[in-house]
């Protein structure tokens, strides 16, 4: 009697490596039409302030900013997913430093971070103690 095929392509931990997809799959993505519409959008938006709206220029600005958060969000969640700074970097055509000075975290946004997720757990650093500097009331 032989082995049935799903038996042997399993490994040690009961896994059908066949079935297992690779760590980055994902799903169909039209980013370039997307883009395209984005970019036809934002065209059709600087015509309008540029043939006269001139109250429609604040709105453009924070168009801008806008995209910036997002880019931040984008790279925020590139760098969770497990994307290095040096796939990032390539993708934006700057180099992996840049790349890393503009949408890292700097280190008082990582001490932020750091106490906002203690606060959540009630860690040590629950806001009853300082997170840098003396305990115990001492003068910093």
């Amino acid at each position: 009697m032989s082995i049935p095929t799903f038996a042997r392509q399993s490994n040690r931990n009961g896994v059908r490596s066949d079935l297992t997809p690779p760590a980055r799959i994902r799903g169909t993505v039209e980013n370039k039409e997307f883009a395209a519409f984005a970019k036809r959008i934002l065209r059709a938006f600087s015509r309008r302030v540029a043939q006269g709206d001139v109250e429609a220029l604040a709105d453009l600005l924070a168009f801008a900013k806008d995209i910036d958060r997002e880019i931040q969000d984008a790279v925020d969640g590139l760098r969770e997913f497990g994307y290095s700074w040096a796939e990032i970097a390539a993708r934006a055509r700057i180099t992996r430093q840049t790349a890393q000075e503009r949408w890292g975290k700097t280190s008082q946004q990582a001490s932020n971070a750091l106490l906002r997720n203690k606060n959540r757990s009630g860690g040590p650093c629950s806001g009853q103690e300082p997170l840098f500097g003396p305990t115990g009331g001492g003068e910093w």
